[in-house]
């Protein structure tokens, strides 16, 4: 329902402030205006990839989690495609998402719960595992297995 409430509502949000912008800025500032926004949107678009693999990057490299960088860089993809769907909604949504402090309320809201921003952290001490072992070295099973499995044993015990 949603959906389809999105795929009914937004285009009639759009032709509405179309008509309305149109009618006070003319008609070519404002398909100018639309056009300036899809290219945006398309340079934003083909820039964001490149830019997120470069910060994914930086963050293994400084042994940090690369979760941050991954979904900032996917609020940047989805403000390119808003800013290159023709429209002001979406428009503004597209510009909305490029502002900092908006793009990380938006990844703090959609992103795991955990730290204070919203990533889960990694334990910052060794990691033990506690359990129970018996040592079975000084045992060598000979020829085919009792318990109807394939393994026979080692390399070195069938020599």
């Amino acid at each position: 329902m949603p959906f389809l409430l999105l795929v009914v509502v937004l285009p009639l949000i759009e032709i509405a402030l179309f008509i309305v912008i149109g009618g006070v800025l003319t008609l070519w500032p404002t398909l100018a205006l639309v056009v300036a926004g899809s290219f945006a949107g398309y340079r934003l678009i083909r820039s964001a990839g490149v830019r997120t693999m470069a910060e994914v990057q930086g963050a293994v490299r400084a042994g940090i989690d690369p979760g941050r960088p991954v979904a900032a860089g996917l609020a940047r993809l989805l403000a390119g495609i808003l800013l290159f769907i023709p429209g002001f909604l979406t428009g503004a949504l597209g510009i909305l998402l490029l502002i900092p402090p908006v793009r990380q309320a938006f990844v703090r809201a959609l992103g795991p719960r955990g730290g204070p921003d919203g990533f889960r952290r990694e334990p910052t001490g060794p990691v033990i595992i506690e359990g129970e072992f018996t040592d079975v070295t000084g045992h060598k099973p000979v020829g085919k297995p009792t318990d109807g499995s394939p393994w026979r044993g080692s390399d070195r015990d069938s020599r």
